[in-house]
């Protein structure tokens, strides 16, 4: 706990007792030492263990300062402190605090946002992971209403029991539900534009410290705003969202150019109600380079299994660090793991059936990665069906010119998002996913800065955009052009959030 001492207030006349109050704040309730008609002796005793615990209970303070950062290990940031609510009631008091002191609220849930978006300096910040309960499941509707905090791997234990999954989530199931929500993320099911799409409502804490039920039909300005909005527009305390059959599916792998793979996602996958899961994973080796694509796709076979499929755990973790790490370090450790990938883990060819839940769970674990040198990071482009294979092309020649360490290259459908207010799916296409490994010394960042922005470029030629969940390397230029949609993402801010209490790097960037 962290506690601080807020006053110190003595009442009397000098030579009589005295009454002696130390007020003591863990930042969500308060305790009152209150002493009457002391003598100076003991008055003297008092203050001096009033001193002691303000050096213990301080440390923030007197001690070490206040630190936060994300995944990417790049953004280390100095904040006033660090919360966890529990409760709505937690949250306003945390804006009114704010407020009064002229601070600011940033908001985080597991810090994989890599742009600056759960932080700020000296904000005071909400960590949303203790908002992680389960609240209520009507199957009739097919609704699930839960805290903010509670991840997809929470909600995949839940449902399966109950023959339920998720519409949208993340290929990983780590991240919360409100994170997801602030990131408007997609999933792979090519059925489902972004989780936009899923939601039927939320609550959310506003700026002022009003509790709002938000949807489509209520305060319906705020639901276009808040997901996708980056923790701009509020904390968003509870989500209603849709859920599904645990459908039964049948995995089909197969290998193809990446060129002829446009024309299959095109012909073949964006207009299939039975495929539940697609992505592809291009060669990403020096030499084939983006020539061939492993294609998956995932076919439902029935709306539900007779009998309950387990969720399964993840099974060779070391291994797959251990070979992940040489790809990381060596060009022929990139060779290797695309062969064992091509034939050994995908067969093509090779059916498996395999729940829907489990389909949405694929390894995680393995790609746990910290050092002192270097870091993985994601970047994402979402490219029009059409111009895909220029962008392609273009990659190529930027990731082999600028010698970027691709770790993984995956491609998905994403359909068009007409719902929020600043969409980065400005119609179907193509999100290219990437895995990239650079150096965190300045000279490294910088590069990456440098063939970032030329990626973005390409995207922009190719009438793409790119996703603004990572490293915030684009230019204010690139992001206009990309984001023409920004200038009244950030009015509508200034206008709910008057006092710009809620505040994080990402609008600082682009926002001021």
């Amino acid at each position: 706990m962290t506690a601080c001492i807020n006053t110190v207030a003595f009442h009397g006349i000098e030579g009589q007792g005295l009454d002696v109050q130390v007020k003591i704040s863990n930042g969500f309730s308060n305790c009152t030492i209150v002493g009457s008609s002391y003598s100076h002796q003991a008055l003297s005793i008092l203050i001096f263990l009033a001193v002691i615990s303000f050096l213990i209970l301080l440390p923030g303070q007197a001690v070490a300062q206040v630190r936060i950062n994300d995944v990417s290990g790049l953004n280390e940031t100095i904040v006033s402190e660090i919360r966890t609510p529990v409760t709505e009631e937690d949250v306003q008091e945390a804006i009114r605090e704010a407020l009064s002191s002229n601070k600011k609220i940033s908001i985080a849930g597991r810090r994989h946002s890599q742009g600056g978006h759960i932080m700020t300096d000296q904000a005071i910040v909400l960590d949303m992971t203790g908002f992680n309960k389960i609240i209520n499941l009507d199957v009739p509707a097919s609704l699930l209403r839960v805290q903010s905090g509670v991840t997809w791997a929470q909600i995949q234990d839940y449902l399966n029991p109950r023959g339920l999954a998720v519409k949208v989530q993340q290929s990983s199931n780590i991240f919360t539900v409100g994170g997801s929500l602030g990131a408007n993320i997609h999933g792979r099911d090519p059925r489902f534009g972004t989780i936009i799409d899923t939601i039927r409502s939320f609550r959310i804490v506003t700026p002022r410290g009003e509790i709002l039920t938000v949807s489509r039909e209520e305060n319906a300005d705020l639901f276009s705003l808040a997901i996708g909005g980056y923790g701009l527009f509020g904390v968003i305390t509870e989500v209603e969202l849709e859920v599904v059959q645990n459908s039964v599916l049948r995995r089909i792998n197969s290998v193809m150019s990446c060129k002829d793979y446009i024309s299959f996602l095109d012909k073949n996958i964006r207009n299939d109600p039975k495929i539940e899961v697609h992505y592809a994973r291009p060669d990403i080796t020096k030499r084939n380079f983006m020539k061939s694509c492993l294609v998956t796709s995932y076919i439902r076979m029935a709306d539900k299994p007779e009998q309950l499929q387990p969720l399964m755990q993840e099974k060779l973790v070391e291994g797959s660090k251990w070979l992940l790490n040489l790809s990381r370090k060596t060009d022929w450790g990139k060779d290797a793991r695309w062969f064992i990938q091509e034939a050994l883990l995908d067969e093509t060819g090779a059916p498996e059936i395999i729940s829907r839940n489990n389909a949405m769970r694929p390894p995680i674990e393995f790609l746990d990665y910290k050092s002192e040198a270097d870091t993985d990071v994601l970047q994402e482009y979402f490219i029009p069906i059409g111009n895909s294979e220029s962008f392609i092309s273009d990659l190529g020649k930027i990731v082999s010119n600028e010698n970027i360490n691709i770790l993984s290259i995956t491609l998905r459908f994403i359909k068009k998002d007409d719902q929020s207010s600043l969409p980065y799916a400005v119609e179907d296409g193509v999100a290219f996913v990437l895995y990239i490994n650079h150096g965190k010394d300045e000279s490294a960042i910088a590069h990456a800065k440098l063939w970032t922005q030329k990626i973005i470029d390409a995207a922009l030629r190719n009438n793409g955009t790119y996703y603004l969940t990572y490293a915030n390397y684009a230019s204010r230029e690139q992001f206009a052009a990309a984001y023409p949609l920004g200038v009244n993402f950030f009015e509508k801010k200034r206008f709910y959030d008057p006092s710009l209490v809620f505040m994080n790097k990402f609008y600082e960037m682009y926002g001021d």
